[in-house]
């Protein structure tokens, strides 16, 4: 991925809104499903963590492109490893991390091919995974683009995932646990 100074600073303030929005109780349903998806898992990686996400699931370890994320992590008192990162280049063996999440990151990123690649190394890492997108997300200036069905179908059939959608999120799986949706 192409991690520009201006995509760097755009990704800080992305952090910045998104930790207080989850800390403040934004998207309980979301938050719900991912935890409901993580808490079977001991080992687990939260890519694209932001500052609160990791706190939720009790994430093990966190990946984000930003030392914001760390600092934002900390000081909510979460004390996993924080990896500085990329999510289309996890520095991680294949199969190596029991369960991952991608949660409202791809719509961030800048390119579509940029979304296969985490998918991908999510999938290539992970043993049991979840990630999440707004359905319709356009609205919010640092969303990119929004994906379809079309899209979900294509990359389950490369990933053995399944997705489904629910309220406002397409919410897309792989692993020995279904998710309540």
């Amino acid at each position: 991925m192409d991690l520009t100074s201006a995509y760097l600073l755009e990704q800080d303030q992305t952090i910045r809104g998104c930790t207080r929005y989850a800390k403040n109780g934004g998207s309980p349903a979301r938050y719900g499903m991912v935890y409901d998806f993580c808490r079977h898992y001991k080992d687990i990686l939260s890519i694209g963590s932001a500052g609160w996400e990791p706190v939720i699931i009790h994430a093990t370890r966190a990946l984000d492109v930003s030392r914001v994320a760390e600092s934002m992590l900390r000081a909510n008192g979460w004390t996993g490893e924080f990896i500085l990162g990329d999510c289309c280049k996890l520095p991680f063996p294949d199969k190596s991390i029991e369960c991952g999440t991608l949660i409202e990151v791809v719509e961030h990123l800048p390119k579509g091919s940029d979304v296969i690649k985490a998918v991908y190394e999510l999938n290539r890492v992970c043993r049991n995974w979840m990630m999440s997108t707004p359905i319709d997300g356009l609205h919010v200036k640092s969303h990119k683009r929004n994906l379809t069905d079309a899209d979900f179908e294509f990359l389950c059939k490369k990933t053995g995932a399944k997705y489904k959608k629910r309220e406002r999120w397409f919410f897309m799986w792989k692993g020995k646990h279904e998710p309540k949706i």
